[in-house]
């Protein structure tokens, strides 16, 4: 597992230590007391009691360990002298965009608008949560150059569910998120599926 070419990086003295992830297969070392491990499947940093001591409680694990994906940029945040200052930024960057709250909290730097895609998720939610939002697509057998669409109402996974066809041309020009327009996008429900186990409902 690597987080940008650390200077200080160096392999540690390796006895298969158990993480969140499974056991590890490997260990770096990046500076005392702050050691990075990688797993069959996953990885992250663990750090000491000391160093851990010195992570904000707004985002500090009880155990130390910290995942290689996201949670790895409190470390590099809390300790930049041990990163290179590109890893740095990306850290502050990718922390605003999932953990806003937390960032604030601990570094009392406010998020700027649009830099969180969290936030921006929920407001996007909010203002549609009375529309059908896609969950799942797939291109659709009966009817070529369409894409057979599930979508819930205001996006919850959990909420009234049905299918609408879309153009393709237009699906594959989304951003992040596809709004279904009841008045343009045709309901399919009810009628034959490309999505395995849809056919036993219609």
């Amino acid at each position: 597992m690597t987080f940008g070419l650390i200077p200080s990086l160096r392999p540690a003295r390796h006895r298969p230590t158990e993480t969140p992830w499974g056991p590890s297969q490997s260990a770096d070392q990046i500076a005392a007391g702050v050691v990075s491990y990688s797993t069959s499947s996953h990885g992250g940093i663990h750090l000491d009691a000391a160093h851990n001591a010195q992570v904000h409680e707004a985002w500090r694990t009880a155990e130390g360990w910290y995942e290689e994906d996201v949670a790895w940029g409190i470390v590099a945040v809390t300790f930049p002298d041990l990163f290179p200052q590109p890893q740095v930024e990306r850290a502050h960057a990718s922390l605003m965009s999932y953990m806003p709250g937390q960032y604030e909290a601990a570094t009392g730097k406010p998020v700027p608008p649009g830099a969180s895609h969290v936030r921006e998720d929920a407001l996007f939610l909010k203002r549609n949560a009375d529309r059908f939002i896609v969950r799942s697509a797939i291109y659709s057998k009966q009817r070529p150059g369409f894409i057979e669409v599930v979508a819930t109402l205001g996006g919850n996974p959990t909420g009234r569910e049905k299918r609408f066809l879309v153009p393709s041309a237009e699906y594959d020009n989304r951003s992040r998120h596809f709004v279904i327009d009841e008045d343009q996008h045709e309901c399919c429900d009810g009628k034959p599926s490309s999505f395995a186990g849809y056919s036993v409902r219609a």
